[in-house]
C-alpha cells in the first residue's frame, strides 16, 4: 500500500493493520485474477481461472431481476436517478465483493465509485461498523500521476458538556512521475477535483444530530471471517477452497474425471447462494447513505 505513509503522516493518524487478510486477501485477489501461485510454464501447469467463474456467477444469481424503486420525494427521485446511473455496474460490484471480501461504495458527486480493500485504508472500526476510512482516487495525464487520499471519520465532540460525534471529510492531492509512488503534495485546484474542499466543516443533521451512517456504503460477504475475527472485512466466497482449486484446477488439461468432481463442488456449493441473494436484498439500501 504505497499511500499509507503518505496518509499516516498528512492526517496524523495510524492506519489498522490486518497482515493476516491482506495477504489471505492478495492471494485471492490473484487466483481471481487468473495468476494463482501454482502456475508452472516449465511444467505447463496452468489454469482455468475457476475462481472468476464462481464470484461471476454468484453475482448473476444474487442480482437476478434486481430492481431498485425509490419515490416519494424531490431527494427520492434524485436518488432514483443515481441508481439508474449504476444498475448495470451492480453486477461488478458483487462480483468484486465475491472476489475480495469486501468492497466499498461511494458518492462522488455525479455517480459512485468502488474500491477494493488494495485502495483503501482502514483507521477507526468497532464490531458494528467502520468509523474512520481513507479512500485512494486517481486519474493519469501524460505521464504525470494524479492521487487524491480522501478520509471520512466522525469525530467525538464536546460542547456545552454534551458529546456529539460530528462527520468531516478531508481531501488532499498529490502528483507523480511514476505509478509506484504517490509523489508530492499539490494543491486540489492543480487536479480535476478542484471543486472540493480540502477539509469540510463538521456535518450533522438539520437538527445537530449525528449521521445515521457514514458517507459510504461497505458491501461485505456474509460468512464469518475465520481468518482474523477482529477485522471488519470479509472473506473472498472460494478462500475456504484454494486447496481445491490448486488440486482441482491448475492442470488446464484437466480429466473428464476431475472436471466432474470439481462441478459437484460447484453445485454443493449452489444452495448457499440463496444466502447470498437474500443478503444483498437486505443491503442494497446502502448503496446511497447520502446525496
Amino acid at each position: 500500500m504505497i499511500f499509507k505513509k503518505q496518509a499516516e503522516e498528512d492526517f496524523s493518524i495510524q492506519a489498522a493493520e490486518f497482515p493476516e487478510m491482506e495477504s489471505l486477501i492478495n492471494r485471492c485477489a490473484n487466483i481471481y485474477r487468473g495468476v494463482p501461485e501454482w502456475l508452472d510454464d516449465k511444467n505447463n501447469i496452468k489454469t482455468i481461472n475457476f475462481a472468476k467463474s464462481v464470484c461471476s456467477e454468484t453475482a448473476r444469481l444474487a442480482t437476478l431481476a434486481i430492481g431498485i424503486q425509490i419515490d416519494g420525494s424531490a431527494r427520492a427521485a434524485w436518488l432514483q436517478e443515481q441508481i439508474d446511473k449504476v444498475y448495470f455496474q451492480i453486477r461488478h460490484w458483487v462480483e468484486y465483493g465475491c472476489a475480495y471480501g469486501t468492497v466499498f461504495i461511494k458518492p462522488n458527486g455525479e455517480s459512485l465509485d468502488v474500491f477494493t480493500p488494495a485502495d483503501v485504508m482502514i483507521v477507526d472500526y468497532d464490531n458494528q461498523e467502520i468509523k474512520g476510512i481513507i479512500f485512494k482516487d486517481s486519474y493519469t495525464v501524460g505521464r504525470k500521476y494524479y492521487t487524491r487520499l480522501e478520509y471520512h471519520r466522525f469525530v467525538e465532540t464536546a460542547v456545552d458538556r454534551a458529546t456529539t460525534y460530528p462527520y468531516y471529510v478531508s481531501n488532499r492531492a498529490y502528483v507523480s512521475k511514476s505509478p509506484q509512488s504517490i509523489g508530492d503534495k499539490i494543491d486540489l485546484k492543480q487536479t480535476k477535483w478542484a471543486d472540493l474542499m480540502a477539509d469540510t466543516p463538521p456535518i450533522l443533521k438539520a437538527n445537530g444530530e449525528k449521521l445515521d451512517g457514514p458517507l459510504y456504503g461497505v458491501l461485505r460477504t456474509p460468512q464469518a471471517n475465520n481468518v482474523d475475527i477482529s477485522t471488519p472485512l470479509g472473506l473472498p466466497i472460494f478462500a475456504e477452497a484454494i486447496e481445491e482449486l490448486a488440486t482441482h484446477v491448475a492442470d488446464f488439461s484437466i480429466t473428464e474425471q476431475d472436471y466432474s468432481i470439481l462441478l459437484r463442488y460447484f453445485s454443493f456449493g449452489l444452495y448457499r447462494l440463496k444466502s447470498y441473494r437474500v443478503w444483498f436484498e437486505q443491503e442494497k439500501n446502502i448503496l446511497f447513505v447520502s446525496n
